[in-house]
C-alpha cells in the first residue's frame, strides 16, 4: 500500500497522526496567572510590537520571564521556528531548502531573517527565561509561574495537564509582525499530505486482515474515532472539526485548538510528489551529513551571543548547497529524474492552500 500517492490532481493517503495540523506545531502556551498580574488577560499580543510590550510588562509586574523555549538540538529549537517563523514567512519550510529556490537558501531568506532578529531582540533585552535547557525545563518554568509564554504543539493542551497536572493556561494564536494575526501573517505552517506511518509491507503475513484494521480505524465518523476523540487521548486529523467538538470531553484543553488551526495550517507542497524519485535520491540526507545539526547549532549561537546573521546563514548555506546540487546532479546523471526545481514551487503564496494539479 502506497502511503502517498495523487490521481487527478489529487491527493489520496492513508491518515494518521500528523506531525503537523491540529495538533502540531502552530500555538502560543501561556500561564493565565502571570498574565493576570501583568495585565494582559483579554489583551494577548498579537504582533511583535505589542509581544515587546507585553514582555516589558510580564517582567516588570510579574517578575517572570515572558519566554522560555528550549534551543537544545533541532527538534527542540523547531518547536520556536516553526511555530513563529512558519506564520511570519512565505513557504517556511523545516528542511530549510527554500520554495522559492529549490535549494537551500531558507534561512537566509529576508523574512527568515527579520523574524530570527527580532527573536534575538527578546534574548537581548533578557525577556527569555536564562539559560540552556530542554524542552521540560521550558515546560516547567511556564508551570511554575517562572516565565509566561511557550511556543509548541497542540499536544501540550494534553501535556499539561496530564503529565504537569497544570490546567491554568491558555492557547493563543503566535504573533504577527505588523498587522494583528491572523490577518498579517505572511504565510501559514506545512499541513501534510501526512508522511508515511502506517503502511503494509510485502512482508505482513495478513495484508487483507491489516487494510481492513486500517480502513476501519479511519473511517471518519466511526467507532474508533468517537471514542477515542470521547476518551481524550486526541485530536485525530481524519475527523470532522463538527465531530471532534461533539467528542471531545467538555473540559479538554484541546476544545480551544479547533477554531485556531485552519488560521495557522494550510496544506503545502510535497517534492515527492512533484518528483517521485526524490524517494530513491540521497541529497538530503548527505546534506545532513556536513556536520550534525549544523544550522541548529548556528540558530543557538546567535540566539545566545548574536552576531550578522545574513553572513553566518549564508556561509552554512553554501556548504549544504555545494554538497546538494552536486548529488542531485549525479543522481539525474545515472537517470534518476531530479533536481532542484522539484522543491521549488515559487508561485505558491504560502497562505492559501497548494492545488497538486498535474
Amino acid at each position: 500500500m502506497e502511503p502517498i500517492y495523487s490521481q487527478g490532481g489529487k491527493i489520496y493517503t492513508t491518515p494518521r497522526p500528523p506531525a503537523t495540523g491540529t495538533i502540531g506545531f502552530g500555538y502560543l502556551y501561556f500561564n493565565k496567572d502571570v498574565i493576570a498580574k501583568a495585565g494582559l488577560t483579554g489583551k494577548l499580543p498579537a504582533t511583535w510590537a505589542e509581544f515587546t510590550a507585553a514582555c516589558q510588562a510580564i517582567k516588570d509586574k510579574a517578575g517572570a520571564s515572558c519566554l522560555a523555549q528550549s534551543t537544545q538540538g533541532p527538534d527542540e529549537i523547531e518547536r520556536m521556528l516553526t511555530t513563529f517563523v512558519g506564520v511570519n514567512k512565505k513557504g517556511y519550510t523545516p528542511s530549510k531548502v527554500s520554495l522559492q529556490t529549490g535549494k537551500y537558501t531558507e534561512t537566509s531568506d529576508p523574512q527568515f531573517t527579520e523574524a530570527l532578529q527580532y527573536i534575538r531582540s527578546l534574548y537581548e533585552q533578557k525577556y527569555v527565561f536564562p539559560g540552556q535547557y530542554d524542552k521540560i525545563a521550558a515546560r516547567q518554568a511556564v508551570v511554575a509561574g517562572k516565565a509566561a509564554f511557550y511556543f509548541d504543539g497542540g499536544w501540550m493542551s494534553s501535556v499539561f495537564p496530564q503529565t504537569f497536572k497544570f490546567k491554568n493556561f491558555g492557547v493563543a494564536l503566535p504573533p504577527a509582525k505588523t498587522t494583528p494575526a491572523p490577518g498579517g501573517y505572511a504565510g501559514r505552517i506545512a499541513q501534510g499530505p501526512p508522511l508515511p506511518e502506517l503502511f503494509i509491507s510485502s512482508q505482513s503475513k495478513h495484508p487483507k486482515e491489516a487494510t481492513q484494521f486500517l480502513e476501519w480505524m479511519t473511517r471518519p465518523k466511526g467507532w474508533f474515532s468517537e471514542h477515542f476523540t470521547a476518551k481524550g487521548f486526541d485530536l485525530l486529523p481524519w475527523i470532522d472539526p463538527a465531530d471532534a467538538a461533539k467528542w471531545l470531553p467538555k473540559d479538554n484543553m484541546a476544545r480551544e485548538l479547533i477554531p485556531l488551526d485552519p488560521k495557522v495550517h494550510v496544506l503545502a507542497p510535497v517534492p515527492a510528489l512533484k518528483c517521485p524519485d526524490l524517494a530513491k535520491s540521497e541529497a538530503m540526507s548527505k546534506v545532513d551529513r556536513i556536520q550534525e545539526n549544523l544550522v541548529y547549532s548556528t540558530v543557538n549561537k546567535y540566539l545566545q551571543s548574536g552576531g550578522d546573521w545574513p553572513a553566518l546563514a549564508r556561509e552554512v548555506e553554501d556548504k549544504q548547497n555545494k554538497v546538494f546540487e552536486a548529488q542531485l546532479s549525479k543522481e539525474a546523471a545515472a537517470g534518476l529524474k531530479v533536481s532542484t526545481d522539484c522543491y521549488a514551487e515559487p508561485d505558491w503564496d504560502g497562505l492559501t492552500p497548494f492545488k497538486f494539479a498535474k
